[in-house]
């Protein structure tokens, strides 16, 4: 519990850290971070991976969702929302399962899980893998970015995907556990 503590806290100084860079078009990209927040990130790393992303939100978009997302019989299922926070930079924590995903922006911290979803029991001859967005990517009004996907093979058997796969779910049938967190602009209030 200590662990995750430090880690949402971690993640909460590198973000009051970070002011965002020049005015750009609406995107998600990996963050740069500083030599201080990189070292920052490395010491909260253990048992789990972090990512730091910059936002700029779209013209008319006033808040940020950050959905987790389940692959039941090849439709995507939301089964947690964080919603009503502001652009700026987030960040992202899994643990090494990928299970446990914790999101902070602008101060404001919560967990997403995957709903009913059974543990993975890791069994012998299984495999995982999970990919984060690595380029930047344009953001839309009321339209879902994938930022994290993450395959689990009860066989041993993963093709590379990355988040992108999201907009394909028909491409990851087949496998015994995949999930994806996205995030959404919207002018909802």
């Amino acid at each position: 519990m200590k662990k995750w503590f430090l880690a949402l806290a971690a993640c909460a100084l590198a973000l009051t850290l970070a002011a965002c860079g020049g005015k750009q078009g609406a995107q998600v990209q990996p963050a740069n971070l500083t030599k201080s927040e990189q070292v920052l990130v490395e010491l909260v790393e253990a048992g789990g991976n972090t990512k730091l992303f910059d936002i700029t939100l779209p013209e008319g978009a006033q808040w940020l969702d950050i959905s987790a997302w389940t692959l039941q019989d090849g439709q995507w299922q939301d089964t947690s929302v964080m919603g009503g926070v502001p652009g700026g930079r987030l960040c992202l924590r899994v643990d090494d399962a990928g299970e446990l995903i914790y999101a902070s922006v602008g101060g404001a911290t919560s967990r997403l899980d995957y709903g009913d979803i059974a543990p993975y029991d890791h069994a012998e001859g299984s495999a995982w893998t999970h990919s984060w967005l690595e380029k930047p990517a344009s953001l839309a009004l009321d339209t879902d970015t994938p930022v994290y996907l993450y395959l689990e093979s009860a066989d041993g058997t993963l093709e590379a995907f990355g988040p992108e796969a999201f907009a394909e779910p028909e491409k990851l049938a087949g496998y015994a556990r995949v999930t994806a967190v996205t995030i959404r602009p919207t002018s909802d209030t």
